[in-house]
C-alpha cells in the first residue's frame, strides 16, 4: 500500500474517532437516559399525589355539602404538597419544557394553597362553634374542591403517560400549617378561582 493510501486511512480514522468523541460529548447518552429517567420518576411521585388530592376533593365536596359530626373521621383536612414542594426546591419545576402542563401545575399549587388554608379555617370554626360562619367558611372550602378538581383531572389528563409513582405518605407530619391559625380571626376567607386554560 503506498504512503498516500496510509496517511490517508490514518487521517481517516482520526478524524472518525474525533467525530464519535465529540458526539459523545455533546449528546452525552448516559446522562440523558438519566435525566429523562429522573424526569419521569419525579412526575410519577407527582401524579400519584395528585391523584391522592383528587380523591380527597371528591370526598370533601361531598363532607362538605351539608357537615356533621361524621367529618370528624377525616380530620385533618388537607390536600398534601409535600412532592410539590420538594420538586419546586430541587428545580425539577424549572426543567420541564411543557408550558402548558407547567401553567397547570402552579395554577394547581396557586389553589391548593388557598383550599388548604380555608379548609384549615373550616375545620377550626367547626370545632369551634358550629353555626353559620361554619356554614359559610364550609361552603367556601366546598367551592375550592370543585375548582381544583378540575385542575386536577386536567392535569391527570396530561400525565395519563406517566407511570404513577406511590411512597408512604408521611407527609401530613411535615407540611406548613401556612400561619392559618394564627391568622385566622384576622383574615378573611379568599376563595380559589377556576383558572382559564392559555390557549
Amino acid at each position: 500500500m503506498s504512503d498516500f493510501w496510509v496517511n490517508f486511512l490514518a487521517n481517516l480514522s482520526a478524524d472518525f474517532l474525533l467525530a464519535i468523541m465529540l458526539y459523545i460529548i455533546l449528546t452525552r447518552p448516559d446522562e440523558r437516559r438519566k435525566e429523562k429517567e429522573a424526569m419521569l420518576l419525579g412526575l410519577g411521585l407527582l401524579k400519584n399525589e395528585i391523584e391522592v388530592n383528587a380523591a380527597r376533593c371528591k370526598e370533601y365536596i361531598a363532607a362538605l355539602k351539608i357537615p356533621t359530626k361524621k367529618i370528624n373521621d377525616l380530620f385533618p383536612l388537607r390536600y398534601r404538597r409535600s412532592t410539590w414542594n420538594s420538586l419546586k426546591d430541587s428545580g425539577f419545576l424549572g426543567q420541564l419544557n411543557d408550558p402548558q402542563l407547567a401553567y397547570y401545575l402552579f395554577t394547581m399549587n396557586e389553589i391548593t394553597f388557598i383550599a388548604n388554608r380555608n379548609l384549615r379555617r373550616f375545620q377550626l370554626s367547626f370545632i369551634d362553634d358550629p353555626g353559620e360562619k361554619t356554614k359559610t367558611l364550609a361552603q367556601i372550602a366546598r367551592n375550592d374542591g370543585e375548582h381544583l378538581l378540575v385542575v386536577l383531572e386536567e392535569v391527570l389528563k396530561q400525565l395519563a403517560h406517566i407511570k404513577s409513582i406511590s411512597v408512604s405518605p408521611l407527609e401530613d407530619a411535615f407540611e406548613e400549617d401556612d400561619d392559618i391559625e394564627a391568622n385566622r380571626k384576622t383574615s378573611k376567607p379568599k376563595s380559589a378561582r377556576k383558572p382559564k386554560a392559555k390557549s
